[in-house]
């Protein structure tokens, strides 16, 4: 299942991007999750993605998605995403990143 979400990228608080970007964002498998650490099978709930974005960004490890729509019923503020992994970018013009959504920071 996925779930399309309108973010604002930072690294080190300096925004990268002028406008929100939507994004795709797929949960993972247990198993795929497991692949990036962290994730080992029985442990839940976890909640990591893979993302695609329709453009070419250039992002890092450790960049923070905030989103622009969505709320964290834990904090009051809106959703938060940190990229774990390196970002791929392929030559047709996506991006694809792994993220771990941040529950209740």
């Amino acid at each position: 299942m996925s779930v399309y979400v309108s973010v604002n990228f930072t690294r080190a608080a300096t925004p990268l991007n002028a406008s929100p970007i939507w994004i795709q964002l797929d949960l993972m498998t247990q198993q795929q999750a497991a692949a990036y650490g962290g994730a080992s099978a029985g442990e839940a709930p976890y909640f990591r993605y893979k993302g695609f974005l329709p453009s070419l960004v250039v992002l890092a490890q450790g960049d923070l998605c905030t989103d622009t729509i969505n709320i964290d019923p834990l904090t009051g503020t809106f959703k938060k995403y940190r990229l774990i992994g390196d970002p791929n970018p392929f030559p047709n013009g996506h991006t694809e990143i792994v993220v771990d959504r941040y529950i209740g920071k």
